[in-house]
């Protein structure tokens, strides 16, 4: 396709057919498009398909830019041309080569530490404020603290230190095999989604609510059991 046959077909009624057509080739290749074109473009697949898929856009140059903001994620390589670019985009990179890595390596791994420190954000700070809230009602919500002042700030800093080295050294996959087996059995698109927040948002409110009431009615009873043992 060339810029001025895509003049006569982006924000026509002919654009949905371009996507369709588009959809069926292994690859499609635009030359002398201008920028906005090359914006509309990475819009009409954005927008376009049902499926709503997560777009990239890569480039060296200004009349990129337009492109790179457009997509969700934009990358940038710098270059001869300057580096109007790289300042747009989300990710730089010094070679087109290094695009590979950046995807199966860097974004695999970094995509698996993002999900566990989400959920285990969640979990562990569901788990302090919940057990305030069964206390709150056994002391008919009279505003009595729970815990001491140091406990609040002990809690999140010796709990926030295994995740922080979890989130900065996790690796599901060796280098090797991200960039040889991209598609094996660990690294598959459904292990992906069993760590997205979306899919484990609720079981990450569920499970730590669960195990915040079972501690709290333990340790209540461990509690009244001594209490009228030495009271006996």
């Amino acid at each position: 396709m060339d810029g001025p046959s895509l003049s006569l077909i982006l924000g026509t009624s002919h654009e949905k057919l371009l996507l369709e057509l588009a959809c069926s080739c292994a690859a499609v290749v635009a030359c002398r498009v201008s920028p906005a074109q090359k914006q509309l473009i990475v819009k009409m697949v954005k927008e376009g398909l049902p499926n709503k898929p997560i777009t990239l856009s890569i480039g060296d140059g200004a009349n990129d830019v337009p492109m790179i903001q457009e997509a969700q994620i934009g990358v940038g390589i710098s270059g001869k041309e300057g580096r109007q670019a790289v300042n747009s985009s989300d990710f730089a990179i010094a070679q087109f080569r290094f695009l590979e890595p950046l995807l199966l390596v860097h974004g695999r791994w970094n995509y698996r530490r993002i999900a566990k420190v989400v959920l285990y954000s969640f979990y562990k700070n569901i788990v302090l404020t919940i057990v305030l809230l069964w206390w709150t009602m056994d002391c008919g919500y009279s505003g009595q603290s729970l815990y001491e002042s140091y406990i609040y700030a002990a809690y999140n800093f010796f709990l926030g230190l295994p995740i922080l080295f979890l989130g900065i050294f996790d690796q599901v996959c060796s280098h090797f095999l991200s960039l040889n087996l991209p598609y094996s059995l660990s690294c598959t698109y459904s292990f992906f989604l069993s760590l997205s927040v979306e899919h484990k948002f609720f079981d990450s409110i569920g499970a730590p609510s669960s195990f915040t009431l079972l501690s709290y009615i333990l340790t209540f009873l461990f509690f009244f059991s001594n209490v009228c043992f030495i009271l006996c």
